[in-house]
């Protein structure tokens, strides 16, 4: 039989310590544990509502989910910009691949308002291809 998973949130255990790292944007690793994105091109799954210990449960913001959310900023970024995730989990702006390229930035959503580094803001939740 298969199953489903509805709402905007997933829970999955925690493949590293996720302690200090809620609002970073998260991925799976190969055993489909939850850790922190460290690029741009990952198969990114949202942002981390919570701050896991290793092993412990890890709540996600999917990022295919309705409504909004919050994320922690690794650089300036402007309002309505799209967001994906820097080498340290962090959210910036995409940048969008050259005509003709294949798709190779991830987006996870749209900024609802402008910040710098290490501000937290609400961003509006979506999945594309960039």
């Amino acid at each position: 039989m298969t199953t489903f998973r509805q709402g905007n949130y997933d829970s999955r255990q925690a493949g590293v310590d996720l302690t200090t790292k809620q609002y970073y944007v998260a991925k799976t690793d190969a055993l489909g544990q939850y850790i922190v994105a460290a690029s741009a091109s990952d198969n990114l799954r949202g942002v981390f509502s919570n701050a896991a210990k290793i092993t412990e449960t890890a709540e996600v913001a999917n990022l295919n989910g309705t409504g909004s959310f919050k994320v922690i900023l690794g650089a300036t970024v402007l309002k309505d910009a799209y967001l994906t995730s820097d080498a340290n989990g962090k959210a910036v702006t995409a940048v969008q691949t050259a005509a003709g390229a294949q798709p190779v930035v991830r987006v996870f959503g749209r900024a609802r308002t402008a910040g710098v580094l290490n501000d937290i803001v609400e961003y509006d939740k979506l999945s594309i291809l960039y």
